[in-house]
């Protein structure tokens, strides 16, 4: 990093926040993708694969695509199960160079976006809900020969259609009922703690995108406050959450992710509704 010039050192920075995503890194009229995100984004864009820099014999992969035009690129790569980092340059680039002598614009990332967090129009699929989905097993147990990772536990789970603010929770107290509650709802992504990590595939289907969380973010008592402190109560009893600790998990967790990925931006989720399994489950068609 200490042969790059300053603009590439900038983006060095901005991508070690962002190691799992495809960053968008404006640079005037375009978003330029460098390094393996380019490799990447190139084959799934079709679109052509260059290089910075081209007489040097270490030469910087790179892509690009017109701002104007991004949000097609960006579905693209959703559809193909990314998150998008979104880089914007945070100043004018004349007025960056006149007040500091020619030095490099500030960018900043203003959003991600993932499979389940899309809510621009023109990337939204007519008619259908978008759910992204929290679980939250309140314990594990890898049971030998019936092949299942949950047993004797209640689970929490959570759903939320950023574009509308609809966010339910609801509990399983049968496991097994999982993957039909999941079919139901069909997220675009799943939220799961990393502790159950190696366990995850033997309850539930690969066919959703899975973002695996610091346990910490599924904590009762942190979920509970910032679940609070996003709707200004002091106690979520009203939104049917008394008792129901593992539900509260999966929605604070959830809620929490949505919010650093949104960079804040999340004031149409008003409410939250408990939704009873029984109930859920007449909805079913």
């Amino acid at each position: 990093m200490s042969d790059a010039t300053p603009l590439m050192k900038q983006y060095l920075e901005v991508k070690n926040q962002h190691r799992d995503a495809i960053l968008f890194f404006r640079v005037g009229d375009f978003y330029e993708m460098f390094y393996e995100d380019a490799q990447i984004a190139s084959k799934i864009l079709e679109i052509a694969l260059t290089t910075r820099d081209k007489n040097k014999e270490d030469a910087i992969p790179l892509c690009g695509v017109p701002y104007h035009a991004a949000s097609t690129y960006i579905a693209k790569l959703i559809r193909a199960g990314w998150k998008v980092a979104i880089c914007e340059q945070m100043e004018d680039p004349k007025q960056a160079r006149l007040q500091s002598g020619g030095g490099i614009v500030k960018r900043e990332v203003v959003r991600v976006i993932t499979p389940g967090t899309v809510i621009e129009p023109d990337l939204l699929e007519a008619k259908e809900p978008l759910y992204i989905a929290s679980i939250f097993p309140t314990n594990t147990k890898p049971v030998g020969s019936d092949n299942k990772a949950l047993s004797d536990q209640v689970v929490g789970l959570a759903y939320l259609d950023l574009s509308t603010g609809e966010f339910q929770i609801t509990e399983l107290h049968d496991p097994s009922h999982l993957s039909h509650e999941l079919s139901s709802i069909n997220p675009k992504e799943l939220l799961l703690p990393s502790r159950i990590k190696d366990q995850a595939s033997r309850f539930m289907s690969s066919e959703w995108p899975i973002q695996y969380l610091p346990d910490w973010h599924f904590s009762d008592d942190l979920a509970g406050q910032f679940l609070c402190s996003h709707f200004g109560v002091h106690s979520l009893d009203g939104y049917g959450c008394s008792g129901r600790p593992a539900a509260v998990s999966a929605a604070g967790a959830l809620l929490r992710y949505v919010t650093d990925n949104q960079k804040g931006s999340v004031q149409n989720i008003t409410s939250l509704k408990w939704q009873s399994l029984e109930d859920h489950m007449v909805l079913d068609p």
